[in-house]
């Protein structure tokens, strides 16, 4: 029976001893990258292109508005579509949470994704537990999101995660060693540009290896010029790029999309496909498919230093509360581990179980949604204007930086005032 990835051993696999160093120098240990033989043996096929459709939705953050069922809207999208013609296949990337939530109250719609996920017509992508921005959250906190969020997927849909790409930020240079010690066979840099920009560059290749601060190296789908929220596919196939990247092997055109906005009545899989059979010559592939079948053509090994990313994240917004709080619980539920097993050792009843909870709790916290959206509820203006804002409750001091330094419409809401 195949042993179960925990923190302890992937720490110990890492020879981390402690994740505080995730962002710091190379670790003395170099993992082994896992890579299916096929990657290296399979010849890539000329003509035609390649289409991956990614669907990001998540429940922590835009479901707690939308409820569970706007999960189960998206996963029905993606099932959906596979049945119908052109018969597309999507990549789908939601919280783990959302697949465990799931399971519990629309037992049904994930026993008919567990069929879809075994006949290759749906990947899960992603597989952290609550979509965090990686690099604003703790080296102990990347592992928990990775290897918890991917132990509660294969806990409820019996589905062991194979590419990590979340649609959102979670790009460093230590990603290639976490996904690989966590199992994932792959990865990718196609990250979409949101509020929280993940800033990856540009790579104009079909595939690659992505070398990591440690020396491991993963295959990896880079973002390229046929990448997009909902692109203009037509356009993308006729481009220059496209025909500069078919030269050096088999192009993937890279489509995000986020199914779950729509009515129930007004399916997305109603009308969606249309977009995708207006493409000639196009496999419809997974993430997954598409390095196992066309790997092959990885010349090159990329590593990106951390400022080889063009990252504009929420440094600021709502006076970093949530994360200095979240950096603050972070160290007290390690301390507090570190003490329930001495206790432990002592005789007393341990408490894990209630701190595995807590973690819990803290990892949902740091969903992108709770990061970005937090202090964001009007939208474009990205903060509360400052006119909406009881001006008593400010400081002088404060009043005055924030008259100083903001323009009026951006000036933000104090996080005292009611939400």
């Amino acid at each position: 029976m195949k042993k179960t990835m925990t923190r302890r051993a992937f720490l110990e696999a890492s020879a981390a001893g402690g994740a505080g160093a995730i962002f710091g120098a190379p670790l003395a240990f170099r993992a082994k990258s896992a890579v299916p033989a096929q990657v290296r043996q399979t010849p890539v096929a000329a003509g035609g292109l390649c289409l991956t459709i990614c669907n990001h939705w998540s429940y922590i953050g835009i479901g707690w508005q939308l409820g569970i069922e706007s999960c189960v809207l998206s996963a029905t999208d993606a099932m959906e579509m596979a049945d119908r013609p052109p018969h597309v296949k999507t990549c789908l990337n939601l919280d783990a949470r959302a697949y465990e939530f799931m399971a519990e109250k629309f037992p049904e719609v994930t026993e008919r994704l567990k069929k879809y996920l075994a006949d290759g017509k749906i990947e899960l992508i992603g597989g952290t537990y609550g979509q965090p921005m990686g690099t604003t959250i703790s080296g102990e906190s990347n592992i928990r999101q990775i290897v918890m969020g991917r132990e509660v997927i294969r806990r409820a849909l019996g589905y062991s995660m194979a590419t990590f790409l979340e649609e959102e930020e979670f790009t460093h240079p230590q990603i290639p060693q976490l996904a690989s010690l966590a199992g994932f066979q792959y990865a990718s840099l196609a990250q979409l540009d949101t509020w929280g920009r993940a800033g990856c560059p540009r790579q104009d290749l079909n595939a690659l290896w992505w070398k990591g601060i440690d020396g491991t190296a993963i295959p990896c789908v880079p973002k390229n010029a046929l990448f997009g929220y909902s692109p203009d596919l037509k356009k993308l196939a006729a481009s220059d790029d496209f025909r500069k990247l078919a030269a050096l092997g088999k192009p993937l055109i890279f489509a995000w999309e986020e199914f779950g906005w729509e009515s129930p009545e007004q399916p997305a899989y109603l009308t969606a496909p249309a977009k995708y059979a207006a493409l000639e010559q196009v496999e419809f592939v997974t993430l997954k498919e598409y390095l196992d079948k066309y790997g092959a053509q990885m010349k090159e090994t990329v590593y990106v230093p951390m400022d080889g990313w063009n990252k504009s994240l929420t440094w600021g917004l709502g006076g970093d509360q949530v994360r200095i709080l979240d950096r603050k619980i972070d160290g007290l539920l390690l301390a507090a581990e570190l003490f329930d097993g001495i206790a432990a050792a002592l005789g007393y009843a341990s408490q894990a179980e209630n701190m595995g909870k807590a973690w819990r709790d803290l990892l949902a916290s740091q969903s992108h949604d709770v990061g970005l959206c937090e202090y964001s509820r009007w939208q474009g203006d990205r903060m509360a204007p400052y006119d909406r804002s009881k001006t008593s409750t400010i400081s002088p001091g404060a009043r005055s930086v924030i008259t100083t330094w903001m323009p009026p419409k951006n000036r933000a809401r104090p996080s005292s005032m009611p939400r």
